[in-house]
């Protein structure tokens, strides 16, 4: 036994495998903020047992951490990422190089942990296959899904697919009978293509935690608007199954009007941030957020609507073009080399393409400085946003979209680190920071009782560090030790160099 300096009237606690961490700062969010002491942290298996001020006595069988001048605060969530594509590489890449995507599978969960991401919530589970698979390595983040994301007959996600293809491709549609352009063929049984029939299904079949859905208007009017939307009567009914089942509804929503068909049919969080202010050809050069807009975001953050800025879907995007990018040394943490080498290859580049095939005419002659400078306009608008709903205490919850668009200048883990930095830039300060990606994220998907603060009884994914994450978010990427499930492991030991 192992006397540690015990309060008289402390029982003994007696550990069967066990971590004491000592010595420590506590910093501890909650629904005030957080509190924040020195003490110690106790684990026995996968759970905190002991979160105290006063040293205690322990025996049995345990290792002790010695967390003299560093911080402890709990595991990262990211709640919006999507774990079966691939940072960059396409389905075609994927099916020519199978090797590349193996590595960059198996580094996958490593590359999340390393940034402290213990974690996920994969919002839109396309692939079940390839999550699994990572569910079944030893070393990996938690993770969690929204099962299939609800697509509406004929919306944007059936775009691309034929006509008559497109109830067979998605065969879990939901059918929008308020929606008079949408005729259903007479063998269809519409029982199967209801709110409640979906969520039902997500939340049984998938054990979905959670339900995302899409309004997409047009990306500022660079696409014509060839796809339905949904009706607001239609989401209204998800909301009201999704709560009775009791789980949040996120909405795939970028834009002013999209976020205020948002608030009005109840939603519980917002997927993105708000880029588009209108159509790109009236909005690009206005700098300052209108009125009604402002208005609106002063109602979500008032509400406390969850809202998840995604700042780096579009700045992603700006740094395709960006040749300094595939420079940054913290890549090779999180890419495996072979990897790296090829997204350094011409056709390697192939997002370039892709995005101006995507931007049609606003990026015809245009060069790889002026594209970037262009799209900085847009990043600005979100980040105002964000500044806005910051400004208000908004009820902000930590996700980024990982990997948007294949991009791969979202990489996983490293892109949350970037999101941060660009949340401070935007006026967030470090303690909401702190408390979207841990405790806000927690409530919003119901999973408050596990994750989310330090306190006994809940799961030990932790984080050690050597600075103070209310002082700099530069602590972010001072990361000495992640603990997973009550598993501890230094981090250089998940990083894409020590395999």
């Amino acid at each position: 036994m192992a006397l540690i300096m015990s309060c008289q009237n402390e029982a003994p606690i007696t550990l069967g495998n066990g971590i004491l961490i000592n010595n420590v700062t506590i910093l501890t969010p909650n629904e005030n903020g957080y509190t924040s002491f020195k003490g110690s942290v106790i684990i026995d298996n996968d759970k905190i047992v002991k979160v105290s001020k006063n040293d205690q006595t322990l025996n049995g069988n345990y290792q002790t951490v010695n967390g003299k001048g560093k911080y402890i605060i709990p595991g990262l969530i990211d709640s919006h990422v999507h774990l079966a594509s691939i940072a960059g590489m396409g389905w075609k890449h994927k099916k020519k190089y199978p090797e590349l995507a193996k590595d960059y599978y198996n580094q996958l969960p490593r590359s999340y942990l390393y940034f402290g991401y213990t974690t996920l919530v994969d919002v839109n589970n396309y692939a079940p296959n390839v999550i699994n698979g990572i569910l079944r390595k030893p070393v990996r983040p938690d993770i969690y899904t929204c099962g299939d994301q609800i697509v509406v007959a004929h919306d944007l996600m059936m775009n691309d697919t034929p006509v008559e293809d497109r109830l067979i491709e998605h065969p879990h549609f939901l059918h929008d009978k308020y929606n008079d352009n949408v005729e259903m063929p007479s063998d269809i049984d519409l029982d199967k293509h209801t709110p409640k029939a979906l969520v039902s299904r997500i939340v049984d079949e998938s054990q979905g935690i959670c339900v995302k859905t899409l309004y997409e208007d047009g990306f500022g009017g660079t696409e014509e608007l060839t796809w339905e939307l949904p009706s607001k009567d239609i989401i209204k009914e998800i909301v009201t199954e999704a709560h009775a089942q009791n789980v949040p509804v996120l909405l795939h929503a970028n834009a002013y009007e999209a976020q205020k068909f948002g608030l009005e049919t109840g939603i519980d969080v917002f997927a993105h941030g708000m880029w588009h202010w209108g159509k790109l050809t009236d909005y690009l050069n206005v700098n300052e957020l209108p009125e009604t807009h402002k208005n609106l975001l002063i109602e979500i953050a008032n509400k406390k609507v969850g809202y998840q800025p995604t700042i780096r879907v579009v700045g992603g995007q700006k740094d395709v073009f960006n040749v300094n990018f595939l420079r940054n040394k913290k890549l090779q943490h999180v890419y495996p080399e072979d990897l790296l080498n090829w997204l350094n290859t011409e056709e390697g580049k192939w997002q370039e393409q892709n995005i101006r095939k995507y931007a049609k005419s606003f990026f015809d002659g245009l060069t790889n400085e002026e594209i970037m400078a262009l799209l900085q306009k847009v990043v600005d608008k979100v980040e105002i946003a964000t500044s806005t709903l910051a400004e208000h205490d908004a009820n902000l919850v930590f996700g980024t979209d990982t990997p948007a668009a294949n991009t791969h200048t979202m990489p996983p883990g490293l892109n949350g680190y970037l999101e941060m930095q660009k949340w401070q830039e935007s006026g967030v300060s470090l303690e909401q920071i702190l408390l979207a990606a841990t405790y806000n994220n927690a409530k919003a998907f119901n999973l408050e009782d596990k994750y989310g603060s330090i306190e006994e009884n809940k799961i030990a994914n932790l984080l050690l560090l050597d600075k103070n994450p209310l002082k700099t978010i530069g602590a972010y990427n001072t990361i000495e030790k992640v603990i997973i499930r009550g598993q501890l492991l230094n981090r250089e030991n998940l990083s894409a160099t020590s395999n």
